[in-house]
């Protein structure tokens, strides 16, 4: 996903839902632009290019856990185990 896809769709999500202040998210690959690196895809690194400025403009915050500790993430981290759980028990049944 390249910069502008990505900034299209915070803009998207930004007019159904309403103006966002803060993003809060774990330090994922396609957030950090990590796999660019090693990977040569196109990824979203937040933290500088046009998504900082479009953050700036837009007074939206994104704010990252620290590196290796889901722990901090909360609920969602553990509404997504939960997910995980139920897919998983979908899925071998489905087998």
């Amino acid at each position: 996903m390249s910069s502008s896809a990505f900034i299209n769709a915070v803009r998207r999500f930004a007019a159904i839902r309403g103006q966002v202040k803060i993003f809060r998210s774990d330090r994922g690959t396609n957030f950090i632009g990590a796999i660019d690196d090693l990977l040569k895809i196109d990824s979203i690194n937040v933290e500088d290019g046009p998504f900082k400025n479009f953050l700036y403009n837009s007074g939206t915050t994104w704010i990252f856990n620290p590196p290796h500790s889901s722990h901090m993430g909360g609920a969602w981290e553990r509404m997504i185990g939960i997910a995980r759980r139920i897919l998983d028990y979908m899925l071998i049944n489905a087998a």
